[in-house]
């Protein structure tokens, strides 16, 4: 829809998106989906794994049987990807749970770099921010696994990164080709998107940093964990 907007009407100078909090969020983490596909030479052990069926939201329930066994279903709590603090992701509580498992490749990968680590520190997701903000809020990566699932040859795994400014789509791949050989795993990046960065003096920020400060709030500029609208257009 903005697409065909900007074809047909223009752009516009500038412009705020009132998908957010309030007052005003001047930069937005980026957004992708890794996709990483796991060959594991004991995928005739599985019979059912399942968990997550959105790519941006923390998985409330997971569900794995082995061959000969009982189905295991293990319970966390479902929030925005964005804000994986506010759940209890139940792929993590299934990995941490079959910690005696490490042959199957995608238990061994989230223990070793996802579990418990939700900024993506132990996958270099978070190296030193070159525009540090000072007393403003902390530039952070958010990286989670959402979607688990059996596939003919293995286990497919989506993880939902929404990179901080600084972190380029090539450093996501890089960081993430550099443990295929060792987990035996293919990737793909999809639905990638910039991290936003408008200059905090720009005239409409400082238009509206004013306006809010007249009506006796504090109007510090934030970080957006998330993604918005305000990434369609320039200026905005």
């Amino acid at each position: 829809d903005i697409e065909h907007f900007k074809r047909n009407f223009g752009l516009p100078d500038y412009g705020f998106s009132p998908d957010g909090d309030f007052p005003i969020f001047n930069e937005e983490n980026g957004y992708v989906d890794v996709e990483l596909e796991f060959v594991e030479p004991r995928r005739d052990e599985l019979l059912s794994l399942l968990c997550g069926d959105s790519v941006n939201t923390i998985p409330s329930r997971a569900e794995i049987q082995f061959r000969g066994q009982q189905m295991m279903e293990f319970h966390g709590i479902s929030a925005h990807s964005s804000t994986p603090e506010l759940g209890r992701n139940a792929i993590e509580i299934l990995c941490r749970e079959l910690s005696d498992r490490q042959e199957l490749n995608f238990i061994g990968f989230i223990q070793n770099y996802l579990l418990g680590d939700p900024v993506g520190s132990r996958l270099g997701l978070n190296p030193e921010d070159p525009l540090p903000r000072p007393g403003l809020t902390v530039r952070k990566t958010i990286c989670v696994p959402t979607v688990l699932k059996l596939t003919d040859r293995g286990v497919f795994l989506n993880i939902n990164v929404r990179q901080r400014y600084g972190v380029s789509r090539q450093d996501i791949l890089r960081q993430f080709e550099t443990h295929a050989p060792e987990f035996g795993y293919s990737v793909r990046q999809l639905n990638y998107q910039e991290p936003l960065l408008v200059d905090e003096k720009h005239k409409a920020l400082q238009l509206m940093k004013n306006v809010y400060e007249e009506y006796g709030f504090n109007s510090d500029f934030k970080v957006g964990f998330g993604t918005s609208y305000a990434k369609s257009m320039q200026n905005f």
